[in-house]
């Protein structure tokens, strides 16, 4: 009995030992790749050749127009020149809530008149962000009265595109203009950090005089108040070169508290006593976006105006990425499941890697941080994606996308790659990518795979 045993635990282990061998006698890779470097075993198991440059890659950049940002609590205002990107044209929609006013009686008075308007603006950031670049560099705005009320997504930082404008009707009066510092931060020793100074922008009072001559009825509540006055477009005025660029971002907040750090407009009219102002405030309301404008033309970059323009075949050379409304990527593998037709394979890693054919824009804003293909099942699972500054290059995984195609004989269809969500919508940063044919450094897919042989 004894001996029986032992014969099938021999069986096993060699059934175990024929199963790991014939796994393992497929195994290629790029010895060039840092992947696979924790693959074990003994070398005669392991077949090494260069890989990656059997598999053709099909890439092109896309146009990421009308993106829209609702409801957030960090805005974006400004104007963006590069010469590679183009212009980029920040704005600022967002309804009005009526927030009261220090006087005992509402509205406007016959005998008041209207002394100034401000636009009080808590900023939160500045894009170039090399100290130096706010001196001098002014970000001018005009202001409209919506002529249509916002439609509410129903959530907070819902995400979503736009193909036509909210209609606005004329400026008050000529273009503001203010020139953001958040580098001259004053130091709160209660809660030690530092604290941005609010900006206060002088309006025309003619805004003051709309907001103050409706109806009672309006200012009885914030509801009400909406149904009179839809809300205001803080537009941009365009720059038209990169030493001009300013876009600043703007913390909205969501407290009703006047003296709270969020973004309001204060009418004041007229006097409460021999020495006091009156005014009223009316508080930037909960449903409010950024919308951005791209001028595509603007840039010197023939690729890309070509990609933006269509052309789907302009990509070998260099591929574009640019947050908030610029260009997104669509790649293909288009003869993946060609390469290993006829045999059977497990993917065990698989990485795209995109080089930056340079990491100094000259608009001065940074690069994405980090990039991702929304809904692959490698997102699952993977911290990849990140840029690499020694590398200068960035490492998307698709083991799980590629095994998909091999196994499911799927048919390969377009993946589509973004900077990630929070740098998508939120942030002005752009980076130009080699393709698949360029010169130097090309983009190439790298790939460990095991071949099971029958």
């Amino acid at each position: 009995m004894e001996s029986k045993r032992s014969a099938v635990l021999s069986l096993r282990r060699l059934s175990v030992f024929l199963i790991a061998l014939v796994a393992l006698s497929g195994c290629h890779k790029d010895p060039n790749s840092p992947l696979g470097g924790t693959v074990g075993g003994d070398k005669d198991y392991l077949t090494e050749r260069y890989q990656d440059t059997a598999f053709d890659i099909l890439v092109y950049s896309l146009p990421d127009t009308g993106l829209v940002v609702q409801n957030a609590e960090r805005m974006l205002l400004g104007s963006m020149q590069d010469n590679v990107f183009g212009r980029a044209d920040y704005h600022i929609y967002a309804r009005l809530v009526y927030a009261g006013t220090n006087a005992p009686t509402d509205g406007f008075l016959p005998d008041d008149a209207i002394d100034s308007v401000v636009l009080v603006l808590p900023y939160s950031g500045l894009y170039p962000t090399q100290k130096g670049v706010a001196d001098g560099r002014p970000i001018r705005l005009r202001v409209h009265e919506l002529a249509e009320e916002i439609i509410d997504g129903g959530s907070v930082d819902s995400l979503y595109p736009v193909t036509a404008d909210i209609p606005y009707g004329a400026a008050f009066g000529p273009a503001a203009s203010f020139t953001p510092r958040p580098f001259d931060s004053v130091y709160d020793s209660l809660s030690q950090q530092s604290v941005v100074p609010t900006l206060r922008v002088r309006l025309d009072a003619s805004l003051g005089q709309r907001l103050m001559t409706l109806p009672q009825a309006a200012y009885d509540s914030s509801d009400a108040f909406e149904r009179y006055f839809h809300g205001l477009c803080l537009r941009s005025v365009p720059v038209t070169a990169q030493e001009e660029s300013s876009v600043v971002s703007f913390a909205f907040g969501t407290s009703l508290d006047v003296t709270g750090d969020v973004m309001r407009v204060i009418v004041y009219h007229g006097l409460v006593a021999e020495d006091t102002a009156r005014y009223s405030v009316f508080m930037f309301g909960r449903v409010r976006f950024t919308k951005v404008e791209r001028d595509y033309s603007t840039s010197t970059d023939a690729d890309f105006k070509a990609q933006m323009n269509g052309d789907s075949t302009a990509g070998g050379q260099s591929v574009y990425l640019a947050c908030s409304g610029g260009a997104y990527m669509a790649c293909v593998l288009p003869n993946i499941r060609e390469v290993f037709a006829g045999r059977q394979i497990i993917v065990n890693r698989a990485h795209l890697v995109l080089n930056a054919a340079s990491v100094s824009n000259g608009s001065g804003i940074t690069l994405p941080q980090t990039l991702q293909i929304p809904g692959s099942l490698d997102d699952a699972y993977s911290q990849d994606g990140t840029w690499d500054s020694e590398d200068k290059a960035y490492r998307l995984v698709l083991t799980r996308y590629l095994q998909r195609l091999l196994y499911e004989q799927a048919t390969p269809e377009p993946f589509i790659i973004y900077p990630s969500t929070v740098e998508r919508y939120g942030t002005p940063c752009c980076v130009k990518l080699n393709g698949p044919k360029a010169a130097g450094s090309p983009m190439k897919l790298e790939m460990i795979y095991t071949e099971v042989k029958e």
